[in-house]
């Protein structure tokens, strides 16, 4: 009787731990399937403001061969609204307007999915971490977005909060960075310039305490070369 009692435990135990796995790995694809998504909405808003300037250049350089000063002078005004918070002329064809459209729409669908998919499983905290995101998305205030980091002061306002796999790093908006799995070391960062971070050790090690960081366009990988100068693998944004 304790013999097949002990059977009986020994198999939920691992029908329980096989359960556990088994939601760890759906937990980790929904995060990926959105991280994707997050990857290929960056894409197209770069391809989408790439069209847009290809846009301006051509009508400034018509205005131009014209000698149309008033059309040269109301370009420029437009070439800086979209620069500075993506605002577009009442001009720009429909293809392009759509063009961005359709990105955010996927995203949300995506946002959206991901929600469903948490309750699913159970996951209350991540549904609504998601949720909350998606509604930030909606109503435009994510703040910056990669296609607007163009110089290295956007890129310090991008990066903060946002967490990266190497030790669980997640920079701070006062210069430091928290490493969860660097237990001792007191860590720095600064931009250096659009897509280029320079971390320093102030704490925890004797040598070998600076690493360059450079980010990919979409600033959703990493790359560059670690403490001690060894190259470093990329490193995807949790």
């Amino acid at each position: 009787m304790n013999r097949c009692h002990c059977l009986w435990a020994a198999i939920i135990g691992m029908l329980a731990i096989s359960l556990c796995t088994a939601q760890a790995d759906d937990a980790e694809s929904i995060k990926e399937k959105l991280f994707q998504a997050k990857k290929t909405y960056d894409s197209e808003t770069q391809k989408y403001k790439k069209s847009v300037e290809e846009w301006l250049d051509k009508r400034e350089g018509v205005a131009r061969a014209a000698g149309d000063k008033k059309a040269v002078d109301q370009i420029k005004t437009e070439r800086e609204a979209f620069l500075k918070d993506g605002g577009v002329s009442q001009a720009l064809p429909a293809a392009m307007k759509q063009q961005l459209a359709t990105a955010r729409t996927n995203l949300d669908k995506s946002y959206s999915t991901a929600v469903k998919e948490y309750l699913i499983l159970k996951d209350d905290a991540a549904a609504g971490a998601i949720e909350k995101d998606q509604k930030e998305f909606r109503n435009g205030s994510v703040g910056l977005r990669p296609i607007d980091v163009s110089t290295k002061e956007d890129l310090q306002k991008y990066l903060i909060n946002t967490v990266w796999a190497w030790g669980n790093m997640t920079f701070k908006a006062d210069g430091s960075a928290e490493v969860s799995e660097w237990a001792g070391f007191v860590v720095a960062w600064d931009a250096v310039d659009r897509r280029t971070v320079v971390i320093r050790v102030q704490k925890g090690r004797d040598r070998d305490k600076v690493a360059v960081v450079t980010f990919n366009e979409e600033i959703t990988e990493a790359h560059g070369f670690a403490f001690g100068g060894e190259k470093l693998a990329y490193k995807r944004k949790r």
